[in-house]
C-alpha cells in the first residue's frame, strides 16, 4: 500500500515538473522582444515590442517616399538588431 502511494506521488511529481518546464519555455518565447511593422496615421512605424512594455519605435517612414522600400528594410534590420541585443541581455540576466 505504501509502495503504491509512493509510486503515485513520484508519477505526479514528474508530471508537475514537465508542466512547469513547458510553461517556462512558452513564457520565455512569449516574453521576447519582436519586430512589428504597422501602419499608423503618420506613416509606417517600425517598432520592437514585448508584452508588458511600451513599444520602442525604431523608425517612422513615409510610404510616399521614393526610397520607402529601402528605408523600410533598413529600419527592419535595425529593429531586429536591437531586439536581438535586448533579448540576449535579458537572457544573460535570468538565472
Amino acid at each position: 500500500m505504501l509502495v503504491d502511494l509512493l509510486l503515485v506521488l513520484v508519477v505526479l511529481a514528474v508530471i508537475v515538473a514537465a508542466v512547469v518546464v513547458v510553461s517556462k519555455r512558452r513564457r520565455a518565447a512569449y516574453d521576447r522582444w519582436r519586430v512589428r511593422i504597422r501602419a499608423i496615421q503618420g506613416g509606417t512605424a517600425v517598432e520592437i515590442v514585448r508584452p508588458g512594455n511600451q513599444p520602442l519605435r525604431v523608425a517612422l517612414l513615409d510610404p510616399a517616399d521614393e526610397e520607402f522600400s529601402t528605408r523600410l528594410e533598413e529600419a527592419r534590420a535595425a529593429a531586429m538588431e536591437r531586439a536581438i541585443a535586448l533579448n540576449s541581455v535579458r537572457e544573460s540576466l535570468l538565472p
